[in-house]
């Protein structure tokens, strides 16, 4: 009997110690199946990201060519290459004018900078399913310059002393983008070099071997730089372009809403090596690097849901226009920016005023009554001439005789005792 009860109770413990197993060895593999469930969704919703229609299309482009602080060297084409690339954008890319931002020289500040791409203009703006385009020409600082190794985008009121503080991290564009807007379609296009010496026709010169494409991009996100790691970026002998923008402008213009990103950059590769080596005898090869997946990005593509925005103080390429029809500066918006709002209308009176005030009572009266006293005196010299002349023909003169003669001489005595 007691063998008996104990063979019961061994397989009854032997039972539940397989249960138990059983349990422990379910779970795991319930879990990882699930996560696997879960990774085909998040991978399936991934895959079709690049499938999903545009609904909207917005852009921020920079161009600084003058710098604040004057260690920092100036370039020649960028706030033009901004200006070209932003209009390209409206005109033949399907973004709406009030969709992109232009910050030209005084106005392209770390702080505008920063705050039109996380804080107040793109976020307000960009939903999920929407397009983003970032341009940037200006330099971009090497790594060496920074304690930390990392690279800056140079503003125009960057302190190449403080790059930590005053300049616009590269490394953060792409991620921030995504935190702030959550859209999974960014594009950054980056004309931007080294700050360091810079050779005559080059764009800013050396850029760091730490300057990586690869290392910018995120997830669902382009780059497309200007050139290489060891090499400059150059501005053109034969327009007032940049080499890399303005080819990069005809290349993506050429097939406007059939444009495949990456067979564009295929063509403007080859086309911006060509004008490089025949005109420089340098080599110029941008680079592209990109995590995105599924269906080519259509960078001009017709947005499905355009939206409309209420307008305010922001320097859209809209307001830019309104400026330009005004008479204007396109390249410089700050000049224009506080006078575009003033009432048009007065404009040409109050200049026909100031004219005729300045040239009648300012310009034409004083120089006639300049006119003589200038001549008189340093010309002609009348007054010197006949005082220089007097003593001369004083003692030219006969000596007087008889009587006449004695009262010169006693005149003559009386004078000199």
């Amino acid at each position: 009997m007691k063998n008996r009860h104990g063979a019961k109770r061994a397989l009854s413990l032997l039972s539940m110690s397989l249960l138990v197993t059983g349990i422990l060895n379910f779970v795991p593999a319930l879990a990882a199946e699930q996560e696997s469930a879960e990774n085909k969704v998040m991978k399936a919703l991934d895959e079709t990201a690049s499938k999903r229609p545009i609904k909207d299309k917005w852009a921020v482009v920079i161009g600084v060519d003058t710098f604040k602080d004057s260690k920092i060297p100036k370039l020649r084409y960028p706030a033009k290459d901004a200006q070209d690339f932003a209009k390209f954008l409206v005109e033949k890319a399907n973004f709406a004018p009030d969709h992109v931002l232009l910050l030209l020289n005084e106005n392209a500040t770390r702080n505008n900078i920063v705050s039109s791409i996380a804080g107040t203009w793109l976020p307000m703006r960009v939903l999920p399913d929407d397009l983003v385009v970032i341009y940037a020409s200006t330099h971009g600082s090497p790594s060496e310059l920074d304690k930390g190794g990392e690279n800056f985008l140079v503003a125009y009121d960057t302190e190449q002393t403080d790059l930590f503080t005053s300049g616009v991290l590269l490394q953060d564009l792409a991620p921030t983008i995504y935190r702030r807007t959550h859209c999974d379609r960014v594009v950054l296009l980056l004309d931007a070099c080294n700050s360091g010496a810079a050779e005559v026709g080059g764009k800013g010169l050396y850029r760091s071997t730490n300057f990586d494409p690869m290392a910018i991009a995120g997830k669902g996100q382009i780059v497309i730089s200007s050139s290489g790691a060891d090499q400059r970026s150059w501005e053109s002998k034969r327009y007032n372009n940049g080499v890399f923008t303005r080819n990069l402008i005809e290349v993506l213009a050429k097939e406007q809403e059939k444009a495949d990103l990456q067979a564009a950059f295929d063509t403007l590769k080859d086309k911006v090596q060509s004008e490089v080596k025949f005109d420089r005898q340098a080599f110029q090869t941008p680079v592209m690097h990109s995590k995105w997946e599924g269906e080519p990005l259509r960078i001009a593509a017709k947005p499905v849901s355009p939206r409309s925005v209420p307008e305010d103080e922001s320097l859209t390429y809209k307001r830019v226009l309104e400026m330009k029809a005004k008479g204007g500066d396109l390249v410089k918006p700050v000049a224009t920016s506080s006078s575009a709002p003033v009432a048009p209308s007065t404009q040409p009176v109050v200049t026909q005023q100031v004219v005729q005030q300045t040239t009648q009572p300012v310009v034409t009266q004083p120089a006639a009554q300049l006119t003589p006293v200038v001549t008189q005196p340093v010309v002609t010299q009348p007054v010197q001439s006949n005082y220089s002349s007097t003593p001369v023909q004083t003692h030219s003169k006969p000596l007087p005789t008889g009587k006449e003669a004695e009262m010169w001489l006693k005149f003559q005595n009386k004078n000199w005792r």
